[in-house]
């Protein structure tokens, strides 16, 4: 399935019996792992015909079957990829010789077999990968869903103004929408930084995303190999490609569970509840000093 729109919305079925009405299903970052995605399709009962699969993006690099896992997740009706850095290095490295070599250097070597035009049949169907989607679920709640993350302070709107351009999968330090959306961590290092970050950018990073109740993302790896909900963003890339102790995660966000799998044919685990947003203590405010008396 190829999409040739930057921002996509998608609603919960509702002419369906509620009994076979599908899921949204959301998957980590894949990375080339084809067998460990196969198995954590059929660990959370994955159906075709009904289920949206929705992939954060990164399906290519540093897993063993990268084309595969490009073929599989856009030849379905209703399942689709985000883009994510490691896909955008992809489309940018056949026009920028700077971005092929920085592709090579971060997994795109798995390329380097394939005839020229099978690469090109696959960059094209990278090329339609959307950049945000948003998920209209019963009760009006709504899901967004990116591969980095929303940068502090956007709101989904302004978000949906943007678009990627030759060159972006460069950009992993400018700050701007696109830069943030593929290659964003400013929430995740907050999380981890706590004690030594300042109240007023701990409250701009907790304040929620207008026009999205929760945000599902991916390209930060969670070193416990669980996802983590940190304010309004759930990271759920688990590190499918690192061995041996990476996993591959899928959430269902309406159920509030997810599932997991390993590089072993024995390792899954799921369905588990999602995890509660992490606990933070505000800094106290500075009191204003007094003025001395006459």
């Amino acid at each position: 399935m190829i999409y040739r729109d930057f921002h996509i919305e998608l609603h919960q079925d509702s002419d369906r019996d509620p009994e076979s009405r599908g899921r949204f299903l959301i998957v980590g970052d894949v990375h080339g792992q084809m067998d460990m995605l196969m198995r954590l399709m059929d660990l959370a009962g994955y159906d075709a015909s009904v289920d949206w699969l929705i992939a954060v993006g990164d399906l290519v690099d540093r897993g063993p079957a990268s084309a595969e896992v490009l073929r599989w997740v856009t030849g379905g009706k209703r399942r689709f990829s985000l883009l994510g850095n490691h896909d955008a290095m992809m489309l940018d490295a056949e026009f920028l010789s700077n971005a092929d070599l920085t592709w090579m250097r971060n997994g795109g070597t798995w390329s380097i077999g394939l005839e020229e035009l099978e690469l090109n049949l696959l960059r094209r169907l990278v090329s339609g990968f959307p950049l945000t989607a948003r998920l209209h679920l019963h009760g009006g709640i709504k899901i967004g869903v990116v591969h980095g993350e929303v940068r502090p302070g956007t709101t989904w709107k302004q978000l949906q103004r943007s678009e990627y351009s030759t060159g972006d999968a460069l950009d992993d330090r400018s700050g701007a929408l696109i830069s943030s959306l593929l290659w964003g961590r400013q929430r995740y290092y907050c999380s981890r930084a706590l004690k030594s970050t300042s109240r007023i950018e701990i409250e701009k990073i907790l304040k929620p995303v207008r026009g999205v109740d929760l945000v599902i993302c991916g390209h930060t790896i969670m070193p416990t190999r669980e996802p983590l909900r940190f304010g309004s963003h759930l990271f759920i890339d688990t590190g499918a490609w690192q061995t041996p102790n990476g996993r591959l995660t899928a959430v269902d966000p309406v159920a509030g569970v997810y599932w997991q799998v390993g590089h072993e044919e024995d390792q899954q685990w799921g369905p588990t509840p999602l995890p509660a947003p992490v606990n933070v203590s505000l800094p106290k405010k500075a009191r204003k000093g007094r003025p001395p008396h006459e």
